[in-house]
């Protein structure tokens, strides 16, 4: 079973896109779990989108790259995580439809879950800028 804290970033990060909210709850559960450096690597990842949103594309890649350096320390939390997600994809946060608080219940309840960054979830692309090379729409 998840941590309580990891669902509830599962449903700010897919379902209200409240970055800032994800990292306020997971930065708490990692203090708890020993600073763990898989929930780091998920962290950071919110709070690149949280800049992003914002129009700090600089800041919010440079988060990226951080967190990607961190994988390899991470590689197995991260690859248990993601692993789960292809067995059961009926439990994706993304198929959870309806209010945050139907989610939190939906997504407590099912056994796996997904990883934010690597799911197709992006934050909306600030006004007259690009991201990966696309321009923004």
């Amino acid at each position: 079973m998840y941590p309580n804290a990891y669902i509830e970033y599962l449903v700010h990060f897919h379902s209200d896109r409240d970055y800032f909210e994800c990292h306020e709850i997971l930065e708490e559960h990692w203090k708890q779990d020993g600073r763990n450096k898989g929930w780091l690597v998920l962290i950071q990842m919110a709070v690149a989108f949280y800049h992003y949103r914002r129009g700090n594309t600089s800041g919010a890649l440079r988060l990226i790259r951080r967190a990607r350096a961190l994988l390899d320390e991470a590689q197995e939390m991260i690859r248990r995580l993601g692993s789960m997600t292809r067995r059961s994809p009926a439990c994706s946060t993304r198929r959870l439809g309806g209010s945050l608080a139907a989610n939190r219940t939906k997504a407590s309840n099912c056994r796996f879950a997904t990883v934010p960054f690597m799911s197709n979830a992006r934050p909306p692309a600030p006004a007259g800028s690009s991201f990966g090379g696309k321009p923004a729409t």
